[in-house]
């Protein structure tokens, strides 16, 4: 299976560690503010991710742009 197809690697891994800690906070293991700290951080860390991606990928294209037109 291509993890492409279900979002990347990326969101797959974002979704299991979700995943964990919300199985945490169903065995009681955390409280229900330390959840939404860990989701918080997680999405934080998923979208500085996926913005820096972008902007490597952006400045590949502009790169590969400027040595075409030379």
């Amino acid at each position: 299976m291509k993890l492409d197809t279900v979002g990347g690697r990326r969101w797959v891994a974002f979704l299991l560690l979700i995943a964990l800690g919300t199985s945490g906070l169903w065995a009681g293991k955390l409280t229900g503010a330390q959840w939404l700290e860990v989701v918080v951080w997680l999405y934080g860390i998923f979208v500085t991710g996926n913005v820096t991606q972008r902007g490597v990928e952006a400045a590949k294209e502009v790169k590969a742009g400027q040595q075409g037109q030379s």
